[in-house]
């Protein structure tokens, strides 16, 4: 695993490494948190860019890609125990006019299981800190219907059928 330090924040700072994507298909579906969230975030990007392919024109000369996904960071839900809440960061090029622009953006995720299956409750996302700028990120916003969301939902969807026995 590549490891980075950066600052993140949610109202809050840490260090933390960012993981490496290991380009493997959903192998197993695992029914622990920790480990449910570390396979997701490590295959978040590439279902994540698919999901921005799909809604992003191609000729308008812009461009966003996630990069990375940080590692998490689990911190109980009050009220919820059946609810795990997960904060984590991204690392995203946005291309705008032939100009780079990298970008961290600070998630929180919300995720439930109904026996062996996994669902998005909510996902919550402050975009956009251009990190050469030093510029603060937006106030968080309900992201569940975002690419990133949709990333989550259809990697979520597929370690359903990997537990079910089907291939995704």
């Amino acid at each position: 695993m590549e490891n980075r330090s950066v600052l993140l924040g949610f109202g809050f700072a840490i260090a933390t490494g960012f993981m490496a994507h290991s380009g493997s298909a959903i192998e197993s579906c695992p029914a622990e948190p920790k480990q449910l969230v570390d396979q997701l975030l490590g295959d978040l990007p590439q279902y994540a860019n698919r999901a921005i392919a799909q809604t992003q024109p191609r000729s308008s000369g812009q461009g966003r890609f996630i990069v990375t996904a940080s590692q998490p960071e689990f911190t109980p839900w009050l009220g919820q125990e059946s609810i795990t809440q997960v904060y984590f960061t991204t690392l995203e090029h946005q291309y705008h006019n032939q100009e780079q622009i990298k970008q961290q953006s600070f998630h929180r995720l919300l995720l439930t299981q109904d026996g062996p299956d996994w669902y998005l409750v909510g996902l919550y996302s402050r975009m956009g800190t251009d990190l050469l700028a030093g510029s603060i990120p937006s106030a968080p916003q309900e992201a569940s219907n975002s690419a990133l969301g949709q990333g989550i939902q259809r990697w979520l969807r597929d370690c359903r059928f990997v537990a079910a026995g089907d291939s995704p």
